[in-house]
């Protein structure tokens, strides 16, 4: 019973959503997964975005890294917006 209450509050933690301000410095393309990326962060994680979500992004980047405000669900970044001001 007490692995269960476990196992069920790590499900809760990996299921929820968290927004975040952070640095990017570019993404690649992930391997068995099509139309997905996975982008490096300034704080040495790893997140997979869909590559549509990405592309406004890649198209602002100069200097990485990039300050940008990211939602994320598990390993997967579900929102991102730049927080560079626009010029």
């Amino acid at each position: 019973m007490l692995v269960t209450k476990y196992l069920h509050v790590f499900r809760q933690a990996v299921s929820s959503t968290a927004a975040e301000e952070v640095g990017v410095y570019g993404a690649t393309p992930a391997r068995g997964a099509p139309g997905s990326l996975k982008v490096l962060l300034e704080d040495d994680r790893t997140l997979f975005i869909e590559e549509s979500k990405w592309l406004p992004i890649a198209a602002i980047m100069e200097a990485p890294p990039l300050p940008v405000k990211i939602t994320v669900k598990g390993n997967t970044i579900v929102a991102i917006e730049t927080m560079r001001k626009e010029e």
